[in-house]
Order: structure tokens, then C-alpha cells, then sequence
């Protein structure tokens, strides 16, 4: 029998395709028996629809996903009023300052890391992007490092400042499975390459950029609420009354927290006494540094079994176990003190063996019915969001210790370090509120900068048509 073999192709899903124009092309096996001149069409009629079908619904997807982000990124880069920044320049020319300051924010948005990047991505946006946000032309990489460094840090902290006072407004900042507001702070250092009697400590052959980062952790959207320099004659504890009390200045009338937490680092009575003399309570890293209270602890808590533990609770392979004790308040000259914790935190194996383990001891100025167990262990494991939420995005996804952008200038690279906290600010808000109740609501962050990138750059008329710009409105007398 002569045989004539052909191709046989796979269409999208592994359905196999022929006999159809409109689905692919037929390659099949023929021979000279008739019953071969006959055969069924493949695929059927049904199934070539949905397949249409499908691929019409994720386009209709990808538009309405772009569409959202666009109108987004209209809206809300009003919020941080960057005309408020002063503009060294005599007079505006091809890129206003307000216009230059977006372009970043929106560069970084879709994980820029470089100036290079910003000239990229403002060469390579769509036409329609383009007109809905306001870029008129490319932004050069010189310029707008030539406009950067020239600025004052101070009037982009407070930009970053008035973007969150607009999130607290539109009720996008309500503490989740908390009662309260809790504001989690840790020190935060980045290398460069020149150091100054301002910004950055020189150490070694390196100048040390250093930051407070403060970040809201008791809200679904943990933003960065502020990020305050530490000037190079101090350190961390030396610095966090200043640091809080420039917070409570710039959020003077609003309700945001009423807790404050902070790694060992700035663990001190002093500390922890200012914080009760702004009407907050304190939750504090306790370690050896306060050496004669870490012992009390130890001795008190050290020795409780599991029996003891005020809670237990596993959650994605992890144990945490919860002690505490009031035996310790008003311990020596802590007269503020009310509650001594130890949590345990133990990693599992699929058997339930454990394979690492750890634990940590913190004071707090609650009282010990200020929450019940599963209250108090979802404030200490909140503690960890300023490093979990806001610092591992910086230096994982946004590469700010690797790519810092300015490397020559303290000045340049604090605001660059600024903008992008405003920029993360943006995402993760529209990640966690916008996108509440989707599934991309959990998609991965490198994910999400790349659709807001392919947004920018295929974005039609018909995407961006109809959205309206609004101007936040003006802040309330304080």
C-alpha cells in the first residue's frame, strides 16, 4: 500500500488541528484505501469557538488590566503634589519639574533601574500612554539627573508625606485583623560612592546612606509612611525621637497610629518613654543590649513549656508559640513597662519535624488584655512587615543597593531612594486594594512590574479613551 506521510500540528491546547482553514493547516496520513477520503473535521465546530472564545477573553483582560493602571497612574500621581517641590530652575522649559518627577515615578513603577530605563521607557510608550499621562517626548537620562540632584530632599519627603495623607483620606489605610494603627520602624543603610556631612557616613573607602523607614503594618497595603536620613553623627537609637516626631508632625490631625514598634537598635528607656509622652505605646526588640532586663526575661519566660504558652499557631509551615508575662512591669526604672513577650518561630518539614528554629523576647507598654493570643501574635509577626514589605521589595525587585541610580551624589541618591518609596507606595496600593479579590492580587511583584511595563508601551486609543483626571483634594487645615 503507497502511504503519503504529511505534518500533523498541535493548536493551543493541545488540540489537534486540520481540515480547517481558519485553525491550522492538515497534515495527516493518506493511502490509496477510500475509507481515508473521508474523514471528521478536527476540531469541531464547539471547540474552535471557545478556543476563539478564550483568546478574545484574555485580550479583553490584558486591555481592561491596562486601562486600570493607566487611569491609576492618572489619578494618583496627583497625590504626592510634586508642585509643591521647588524648582531650582529660573523658568520650566521642554520638561516641567511636575512632568519630570512623574516620568520617574512612572519608570520605576515598571521597574526601571536606571536613568537609562526612564529614557527607554519614555522613548518607548505608546502614543495613547503617553497623551493619558502627560509625556509629551522622551525624557533624557541627563536630564533628568541633572534635575534630581538639585532638589531638596526635604520637599520630596514631604510629597511622599501628602501621598499618604491622600491614602488615609480615601480610607485605603484601615488596620486589618488589628484594632488599631501600628507603624513598624527599622534602620536601613545603602553603599555608595561619595559621602557628605548631611546625608552620608563615610566608612572606609564608602559613604553610608542611611534611612528610618517607617512602615504602616497594619493595614492590608503596608506603604512606607516615611523615610527620614540619618544625619552621619548619629545612629538609629540616637535618632528615633527625632524621627518620630517629625511623623507625628507631618501626620498632625490624622489617626494612622497608635503603636509604635522598633528592632533592638533603638531599644531604650528613653525611647520608649518619649513614645508614651506622645500618647503611643511602644513595642520593643528586646536583646542583650539592655543586658540586666534581657536576663530578668530570660529567668522569668526562658524556662516555659509549651503548656505555659498563651498561644499556638501554625501558619504555611511554621510554628510560632506565644509566652508573656506581667511579673516584669515597671521593672527598675522602666516605669512604662507592662508586658514581657517571647515568641518562638519554628520552621517544619512536610513530617511535622522542625528543621530550624528561633525566638525573641519584646516589651511593650500594653496592657496585657489590650488583645488575646492570636491578637498579640499577629501584632509581634506584624513587626516584621517594615523588613518583609518594604525593604525586600526595595532590594530584591527595585535592586536599591545594587542599582542605586546615583552613586556620586548623597543628595541625588536620597531623593531617587524617596521617589521610589513613592513608587512602591503606588503599586502596592493598587495591588492591594484595586486588585482586592483577584487573583493577580497575588501575583508575583516582578510579574506586575513587567504588565505595567507592556502597558505603558502597547497602550491604544481605545484603552486609555474616557479617563477622566482628578486633582486629590486640598488638605485640611491642621
Amino acid at each position: 500500500m503507497n502511504a503519503v506521510i504529511g505534518e500533523r500540528k498541535i493548536a493551543a491546547g493541545g488540540v489537534k488541528s486540520g481540515g480547517r482553514a481558519d485553525v491550522g493547516v492538515l497534515s495527516v496520513c493518506t493511502t490509496t484505501t477510500p475509507a481515508f477520503a473521508v474523514h471528521t473535521p478536527w476540531p469541531p465546530p464547539r471547540q474552535i469557538m471557545l478556543l476563539h472564545s478564550g483568546v478574545r477573553k484574555e485580550t479583553v483582560m490584558k486591555a481592561r488590566w491596562s486601562r486600570r493602571l493607566i487611569g491609576l497612574l492618572r489619578v494618583r500621581l496627583a497625590d504626592p503634589r510634586f508642585e509643591g517641590v521647588t524648582d531650582p530652575r529660573r523658568r520650566a522649559r521642554r520638561w516641567p519639574l511636575v512632568t519630570c518627577l512623574r516620568a520617574m515615578v512612572v519608570a520605576m513603577v515598571s521597574g526601571a533601574q536606571s536613568f537609562k530605563d526612564l529614557e527607554n521607557l519614555t522613548a518607548e510608550m505608546s502614543v495613547a500612554a503617553r497623551r493619558a499621562l502627560g509625556f509629551k517626548r522622551r525624557l533624557p537620562d541627563t536630564t533628568a539627573r541633572d534635575r534630581i540632584i538639585r532638589l531638596s530632599p526635604r520637599d520630596l519627603m514631604a510629597a511622599l508625606y501628602h501621598q499618604v495623607r491622600a491614602a488615609f483620606r480615601r480610607k485605603a489605610l484601615e488596620p486589618d485583623k488589628l484594632p488599631w494603627g501600628v507603624l513598624s520602624m527599622d534602620g536601613k543603610a545603602t553603599s555608595i560612592g561619595a559621602w557628605d556631612d548631611e546625608y552620608a557616613q563615610k566608612q572606609g573607602s564608602l559613604g553610608m546612606l542611611r534611612t528610618i523607614t517607617a512602615t504602616l503594618v497594619s493595614t492590608a497595603a503596608r506603604i512606607c509612611v516615611g523615610a527620614i536620613p540619618i544625619p552621619p553623627k548619629t545612629n538609629e537609637v540616637g535618632h528615633f525621637q527625632s524621627a518620630l516626631g517629625e511623623l507625628l508632625e507631618a501626620y498632625r490631625g490624622l489617626d494612622l497610629f497608635r503603636v509604635v514598634m522598633y528592632d533592638a537598635g533603638g531599644c531604650s528607656e528613653a525611647n520608649a518613654r518619649y513614645v508614651r509622652d506622645q500618647h503611643l505605646h511602644y513595642v520593643m526588640v528586646l536583646n542583650d543590649g539592655q543586658p540586666t532586663l534581657f536576663g530578668e526575661a530570660k529567668t522569668v519566660l526562658g524556662r516555659q513549656g509549651v503548656d505555659q504558652a498563651a498561644r499556638v499557631e501554625v501558619d504555611s509551615g511554621v510554628r510560632y508559640t506565644l509566652w508573656l508575662t506581667t511579673e516584669m512591669a515597671k521593672f527598675l526604672d522602666w516605669t512604662h513597662l507592662r508586658v514581657v513577650l517571647r515568641v518562638r518561630r519554628e520552621k517544619l518539614r512536610s513530617d511535622g519535624t522542625v528543621s530550624s528554629a528561633g525566638e525573641r523576647y519584646f516589651l511593650t507598654s500594653l496592657r496585657r488584655d489590650a488583645l488575646d493570643g492570636l491578637g498579640w501574635l499577629r501584632l509581634i509577626r506584624s513587626r516584621w512587615g517594615v523588613e518583609n514589605n518594604s525593604h525586600n521589595l526595595y532590594d530584591s525587585i527595585y535592586k536599591e543597593d545594587d542599582r542605586p541610580w546615583i552613586n556620586a551624589d548623597p543628595t541625588g541618591a536620597l531623593n531617587i531612594a524617596l521617589l521610589r518609596r513613592i513608587a512602591a507606595n503606588l503599586f502596592i496600593l493598587f495591588r492591594a486594594r484595586t486588585l482586592q479579590g483577584e487573583s493577580t492580587r497575588l501575583t508575583p511583584w516582578r510579574d506586575l512590574l513587567r504588565r505595567a511595563y507592556n502597558a505603558l508601551i502597547s497602550a491604544t486609543d481605545a484603552v486609555v479613551d474616557g479617563l477622566r483626571a482628578r486633582q486629590p483634594p486640598p488638605s485640611p487645615a491642621t
